[in-house]
């Protein structure tokens, strides 16, 4: 199967797209060609052949699963502007309806966020 000039200016038109007419042959020719490289693939009779869980036929190595890095959460956290209960707080941000940007400036303040927990901060 391929695609004729009209056939890519009728998809151009609906999506949007303004092509030239270089463009339009160019594309023609390449979705023509993405088409009959499916018809063959379509033609293959695939019984028989086992699935793949990759395209070549290689053993992963595998690595032992154990902790290789230190825990330096104390450490992280001591040079944190604000910490509460082991978790970073940051100051919250709210979106006006301009489009504007309000951001707090204490994040112990109520209706900060706690960016362990996910919380979400309510619209204004």
């Amino acid at each position: 199967m391929s695609l004729q000039k009209k056939d890519v200016e009728k998809i151009a038109w609906l999506a949007r797209l303004a092509l030239t007419a270089e463009e339009v042959a160019e594309y023609a020719r390449d979705l023509s060609n993405i088409l009959q490289l499916i018809e063959q693939m379509n033609a293959v009779d695939p019984k028989g052949v086992l699935p793949m869980a990759h395209p070549l036929a290689i053993n992963a190595r595998l690595r032992s699963d154990a902790v290789v890095e230190v825990d330096e959460r104390e450490r992280f956290q001591s040079i944190a502007p604000q910490v509460k209960e082991g978790h970073y707080l940051v100051p919250k941000v709210i979106e006006c309806y301009h489009g504007e940007v309000a951001v707090g400036t204490d994040p112990l303040a109520e209706g900060n966020v706690d960016v362990d927990t996910d919380a979400r901060v309510p619209h204004a």
